[in-house]
């Protein structure tokens, strides 16, 4: 099993992750945001909700101006959800290199966590929303039993571990060939 990661742009119900480069001002419209689709990935939105949830939530700034400034041209993002915050539908949600290089170490530590300290309770709040639909293949037994728990994750972890690796791979590459432009932005269906 292997969670995919896409070269490019899908148009189902996936999440968009590409290098960025906002103009910033106190109303942020989509005129404003250069994006670098050449480098453009996309991840399904359950695994993004499986996998990268937490990780998204916890690197995502809410003070920072391309964040704070977000405007749908109708409305500020915040009038409209009452607060600054990871917007899961079809708004960006912007991450500074700083940030997104700091989110990849946390990722790769929790990769090889899960290979080599599987206990360790740091682990709890990132297992927390994962499932075992997203991690077996359908003709599997424990994808059959549908039962997401501590045994089940550890006997199917490697392809999480290997989803990590990639993704921050990925990421580390956009920043990388992209050193013009200082943002992440993961924007969902």
């Amino acid at each position: 099993m292997q969670i995919e990661i896409k070269e490019g742009h899908d148009t189902s119900s996936y999440f968009w992750i590409m290098p960025a480069k906002v103009r910033l001002s106190d109303k942020i419209i989509e005129d404003d945001v250069e994006l670098r689709y050449n480098y453009e990935i996309s991840v399904e939105e359950g695994d993004v909700e499986c996998f990268l949830q937490y990780f998204f939530y916890k690197y995502f700034d809410a003070s920072l101006p391309c964040n704070k400034y977000r405007h749908d041209e109708c409305m500020y993002i915040s009038e409209r959800f009452g607060k600054v915050e990871f917007e899961w539908w079809l708004e960006h949600n912007f991450y500074t290199y700083t940030q997104a290089e700091r989110m990849c170490c946390e990722i790769e530590w929790a990769a090889d966590a899960l290979e080599n300290d599987f206990d360790n309770p740091y682990l709890e709040p990132i297992m927390k929303t994962y499932s075992i639909f997203y991690m077996t293949d359908r003709d599997s037994a424990d994808h059959k039993a549908g039962v997401t728990n501590r045994e089940t994750i550890k006997r199917n972890f490697a392809c999480v571990v290997d989803f990590y690796r990639r993704f921050t791979g990925y990421l580390r590459k956009m920043m990388k060939e992209n050193p013009d432009v200082d943002l992440i932005s993961v924007m969902g269906p």
